[in-house]
């Protein structure tokens, strides 16, 4: 994650959430990305940090899924 160079400076930072078993396409904004489990190891759905212009853009990278404003060290 603290390698991730490919910023661009108009996007924003999202950690984006689904419940969703959705594969996940890595991409040069994507920053992270992984699977969600329960306390007792069951799937749960899968989250990814990514940039992008808008919530709504971000939100569309996986299906079912909400995107909240995010920053480097944690959630704004």
């Amino acid at each position: 994650m603290w390698d991730f160079a490919n910023a661009v400076p108009e996007y924003h930072r999202y950690l984006v959430i689904t419940t969703e078993p959705t594969p996940i396409t890595p991409t040069d904004h994507v920053i992270l990305y992984g699977d969600l489990f329960t306390l007792d190891e069951r799937p749960a759905g899968q989250a990814a940090l990514v940039e992008a212009p808008t919530p709504e853009a971000a939100a569309s990278l996986l299906p079912g899924a909400e995107a909240h404003p995010w920053e480097f060290g944690g959630r704004r």
